[in-house]
């Protein structure tokens, strides 16, 4: 297929030009605590990361105590403790980290314009996208606020509002985003990475009007528009909102791009909730790829995506948190509705590690970047993120929120993180914005090369704050075409064209800060989360588990006898898709066989009581705490005092 040949020499050609860049690297000192001058860091020497590293290869290989180098953009190489040094870092510091050394995560699909915007609420169910887009409440309490807050007739805030959002996003470790304002290349890509702009080249096309408007399928009749562009070359991935609804309206879109001859390797479906078994298959054997969305799926459609069958027909799923108007803050809070719609609904398919994967590796497949980003690898450019460790490091990725966020680098420049990392690295070119219990996290979003990209955060919010007020007198006299009017000229005006408009209040960038967002996931009539959300924040400082919520089981010693506090399903061996039983909560069990797989997980040979019968079997331990143990262990495994849990 002419396609999936473009977009394969266009991965090999980024693997070579990423090859030729690899240099060395040397393990030395460590990270100074001050900003003194003489103390902050050359980014000439290089430095080197120490901590648990998830490479997020094929093989996904994690290093413990691992090492990456970085010099320049470019992730130099990964050891392992007592490898050899690479050449070329004798005087690069090393970050002894103690967390989790992962990709920066890639975000597949947001709407940045709308981001400093508050969730929309609505006790209104909707069908098909089409449906809540058209509502009078919709246009005054979103539209409206984002069309006068952006567009350059009004306040022309555009720049404050992608710079915010992109805050927003990196605070959550996130280093490449989709959803660029369109048509604004240079202050869109000023902190994190623009997906719309390309990598390298500009090879990424995002769906404006819908695939039912006339024109568009007029276009690719004609050869014109994306169709013509995949097949000359200049698209690699094509971003277009699919199926995102729940009736037939909604998943004929599907057979609209089959009849035009675009379910192909190129194209990234949003949403596709419409979507079954037969489209899935379809999309599978191409190697089309889809882009995930459960908050916002459920607040406006009352259910999400079929992952579950999507992942079975082979489609690469990639996660993302949508906009601020109905998801999470960012990346890092739709991986824990992931994690909670798939234990309820799916029988917990997705593993911390597929989560994981849906916010690297795989939409760098799907961006056809998967030879420059989206792993922790020789050559490949260094976005970063490193997260406190908690438990199991891919568990620690999930239940991770932005207060865990320790340090976020994209190509290679430190962006965000403790104050004890940035204060080193950046000496005194960032500000503290955010410092509650004993930390303080500090971020870099001035820039020479961008437009406007002297503001502090504190000065992009506060033109922001200033605007959403919409006050009469200041609108008056910032609007284009306003400034000659009397004020009741411009109350007509302003009447006429914007009855009813709503001021809207900034969304807080951090999830803590905002109750307001945790309210309305719980109160949606759509979404009915049962999900206890806040509690991922309320542990934020804890041992996944410890002392939790979440619940746990006990230290894995053969011959001890536990109470399960979580549901488990027993299998005939590990890995084994033969399920034997499921235990219920409260479950006594005696720990028979345990194989370490890690220091922080284990795969347990139990006996128990399932419906009136005495069942043998294996379950999956992950980290978690000691919890009531029945019977002294007739004989203990050796152990580091670790303690597991068993996750349903």
């Amino acid at each position: 297929m002419i396609a999936a040949t473009l977009r394969d020499r266009r991965r090999i050609a980024f693997g070579i030009a990423t090859a030729a860049l690899v240099a060395a690297v040397a393990l030395t000192s460590t990270t100074p605590s001050a900003a003194d001058p003489d103390d902050v860091w050359d980014p000439a020497a290089g430095l080197v990361l120490k901590g648990t590293v998830l490479t997020q290869n094929g093989r996904h290989t994690v290093h413990e105590d691992g090492l990456v180098y970085i010099k320049g953009n470019t992730i130099v190489d990964v050891r392992k403790p007592g490898d050899s040094v690479p050449q070329g870092f004798d005087e690069a510091p090393t970050i002894d980290t103690g967390g989790v050394i992962l990709p920066g995560l890639i975000n597949g699909h947001s709407h940045m314009a709308f981001n400093a915007l508050p969730m929309w609420e609505t006790e209104d169910h909707f069908e098909n996208r089409y449906q809540w887009a058209g509502r009078v409440a919709y246009t005054r309490q979103v539209k409206w606020p984002k069309a006068l807050l952006g567009d350059s007739k009004y306040f022309d805030l555009t720049p404050e509002l992608a710079k915010y959002a992109e805050v927003k996003a990196l605070v959550g470790g996130t280093t490449s985003i989709q959803g660029a304002p369109a048509g604004k290349r240079g202050y869109a890509k000023s902190l994190v990475r623009n997906i719309d702009f390309g990598l390298d080249v500009d090879d990424v096309a995002q769906m404006m009007p819908p695939v039912i408007s006339p024109r568009f399928q007029r276009d690719i009749r004609e050869g014109r528009g994306v169709l013509a562009n995949m097949n000359s070359g200049e698209v690699n991935s094509w971003f277009v909102h699919l199926a995102e609804g729940i009736d037939e309206k909604s998943r004929m879109e599907f057979d609209i791009i089959e009849e035009l001859g675009l379910v192909r390797d190129e194209t990234v479906a949003i949403h596709g909730t419409a979507l079954g078994g037969p489209e899935f298959r379809k999309m599978g054997r191409v190697g089309m790829d889809l882009v995930w969305s459960p908050i916002s799926n459920r607040l406006y459609y009352g259910k999400t995506t079929d992952i579950r069958t999507a992942r079975e027909m082979k489609v690469n799923v990639a996660l993302a948190p949508d906009w601020a108007v109905g998801g999470s803050k960012n990346l890092l809070g739709e991986m824990k509705v992931a994690d909670e719609i798939d234990n309820a609904e799916w029988n917990d398919s997705l593993s911390y590690r597929d989560i994981v994967d849906m916010a690297t590796r795989n939409p760098a497949k799907a961006l056809g970047w998967d030879g420059q980003l989206g792993q922790i690898r020789k050559g490949y450019r260094a976005d970063i993120l490193v997260l406190d460790r908690r438990g199991d490091p891919y568990a620690s990725v999930v239940h991770a929120t932005d207060r865990n966020v320790c340090l976020v680098m994209v190509d290679g420049d430190p962006l965000y993180g403790d104050d004890e990392h940035m204060s080193f690295l950046k000496g005194e070119d960032c500000e503290v914005i955010y410092n509650k219990g004993g930390r303080r996290k500090c971020i870099d979003v001035t820039t020479e090369h961008e437009e406007r990209g002297d503001q502090t955060f504190d000065e992009i919010a506060q033109k922001l704050d200033d605007a959403m007020k919409l006050d009469r007198t200041t609108m008056r006299d910032t609007f284009r075409d306003t400034k000659d009017m009397s004020m009741r000229e411009f109350d007509a005006w302003f009447n006429d064209k914007f009855k009813g408009v709503v001021a809207p209040a900034r969304t807080p960038v951090f999830a803590e800060e905002d109750p307001a967002f945790f309210n309305a996931l719980k109160n949606s009539p759509n979404a009915k989360f049962p999900y206890d959300l806040e509690r991922y924040w309320r542990d934020a400082d804890r041992p996944i588990g410890a002392g939790s919520s979440a619940g746990a089981i006990a230290r894995g010693e053969i011959g001890g006898r536990l109470r399960s506090t979580w549901r488990a399903t027993l299998t005939e061996e590990p890995r084994s898709r033969r399920r034997i039983a499921r235990l219920d909560h409260g479950t006594p069990v005696e720990i028979l066989e345990r194989r370490d797989l890690s220091a922080w997980s284990k795969w347990l040979k139990i006996r128990a009581e399932a419906d009136g019968e005495t069942v043998e079997g294996w379950i999956f331990a992950p980290f978690v705490e000691e919890t009531e143990v029945l019977a002294p262990a007739a004989e203990r495994a050796p152990t580091d005092g670790i303690t597991d849990r068993l996750r349903d």
